[in-house]
């Protein structure tokens, strides 16, 4: 499924659900989501390697400059491409959540999870 398609279908899921409202994510790219939740915001990154099938480890730097500029926001990483190892550790240090190739419902139950 294209990026663009995964993208709408989790925006109406979570319109649907009426737990989270959005927010302005002009700071991020627009495959990116922020969401709100009382006082929990939520970033998603969703990324596909596309060709190269493994996502670079140039990630956790995107995310740890996301996290460093937004320190009370949670990240979710969304990804349709393998991810090492050492990313998935490297991840785990900057307590960011991820899911390879997930469906929209998988997707949402984390974000439920993570919202608390």
């Amino acid at each position: 499924m294209p990026l663009s398609s995964y993208i709408d279908r989790l925006e109406n899921a979570i319109v649907d659900k009426k737990e989270f409202t959005f927010e302005n994510n002009s700071e991020f790219s627009n495959q990116d989501i922020v969401l709100r939740k009382d006082n929990k915001r939520i970033f998603i990154e969703i990324k596909d390697a596309k060709n190269y099938g493994e996502l670079p480890l140039s990630t956790a730097i995107q995310l740890k400059k996301i996290k460093a500029s937004n320190p009370d926001i949670d990240i979710l990483l969304v990804s349709f491409s393998y991810i090492s190892d050492v990313l998935k550790n490297a991840l785990k240090e900057m307590n960011v959540e991820y899911l390879i190739d997930p469906t929209i419902e998988e997707t949402t139950q984390k974000l439920h999870e993570i919202a608390g």
